[in-house]
């Protein structure tokens, strides 16, 4: 039969094996609506949420730029070297083609090398670096779609029947850095809603 120290380190060794098996996961970078949504899976699954990074085994974040910070690089970089159970839900680089204008540019690439593929795109323009451009053939007989390169969820995003829209949507924007589309009146619809595949 055992005795109470035999009893404390057998509990101990399972709390420990606890630990090490559960799923901990940060977070803390995550926006409120995907955020709740990992919550949800934490609970369901019984994994744990933690907030220190240097704890955790997998790090969800909706902020693909936070890869460049150097301090996010070295904590990646020493995660991944001292064990192969850290992972993250992003990858360096994918922010080139999650940003509208760089995703622009590269399809634009893309097209100019197989134009009969990539023949899908609305004519569109970066702002403010094509601004002289899009007001050249700006029509009033179409509508224009205008979006923060790096929004998300519908955030900052106007349509645009004149000119004056457009500059009063410039002024108004506290980003630098826009898209400007021709607008799709008869998208294509994933179960009735407009989606994207970036």
């Amino acid at each position: 039969k055992p005795g109470p120290r035999q009893k404390a380190q057998k509990s101990q060794s399972k709390k420990g094996t606890s630990n090490r098996t559960g799923l901990m996961v940060n977070v803390t970078s995550c926006s409120n609506a995907s955020g709740e949504i990992i919550r949800g899976l934490i609970k369901k699954y019984g994994w744990v949420e933690v907030k220190s990074t240097a704890r955790c085994h997998l790090l969800w974040t909706d902020r693909c730029t936070a890869l460049q910070n150097q301090p996010f690089k070295r904590l990646i970089s020493t995660e991944q070297k001292a064990t192969n159970t850290f992972r993250i839900n992003r990858f360096p680089g994918m922010e080139r083609f999650v940003m509208k204008s760089s995703l622009m540019e590269h399809l634009r690439f893309f097209a100019s090398i197989w134009p009969e593929d990539f023949n899908f795109m609305p004519r569109e323009w970066r702002i403010p670096f094509e601004l002289d451009e899009f007001k050249g053939e700006f029509s009033r007989e179409k509508t224009y779609i205008l979006k923060p390169s790096n929004g998300c969820q519908g955030s900052g995003i106007s349509l645009a029947q004149t000119w004056s829209a457009v500059e009063e949507y410039l002024d108004d924007s506290q980003r630098t850095d826009h898209v400007a589309q021709e607008y799709i009146s008869n998208p294509m619809l994933l179960g009735g809603y407009k989606f994207d595949l970036r």
